[in-house]
């Protein structure tokens, strides 16, 4: 993955408020498919919830490739905080509002 960026962060309990407050807001897990089965944000509807593994979303060049709407906000989450910091600073190079949720899914 690409050294991580300066990428604007949001805690767990922010992203909460936001997506009760009826924020329309993307959630993007790049963890493994198979940790995504072990637990995953549910408070995000299936609809605005998406598995890109990192490793693999990092290799678009383009924002269509990513499959995501860009005109939504995009939280990214990873297992520990650090590699949701690098895809959110990548898809806001791409033209993406995104954030990496701070500390992750074993925070």
């Amino acid at each position: 993955m690409p050294k991580p960026s300066q990428a604007p962060e949001i805690s767990p309990e922010e992203l909460i408020e936001s997506l009760e407050a009826g924020r329309h807001l993307q959630v993007l897990d790049i963890r493994a498919p198979a940790r995504v089965a072990t637990g995953r944000i549910e408070i995000v509807s299936d609809k605005r919830f998406h598995n890109i593994v990192g490793s693999k979303l990092i290799t678009f060049r383009k924002a269509a490739e990513v499959g995501l709407a860009m005109d939504e906000p995009v939280a990214v989450v990873c297992a520990q905080g650090n590699d949701s910091r690098v895809v959110a600073g990548f898809l806001n190079q791409l033209g993406y509002d995104a954030k990496s949720i701070r500390g992750g899914m074993e925070r």
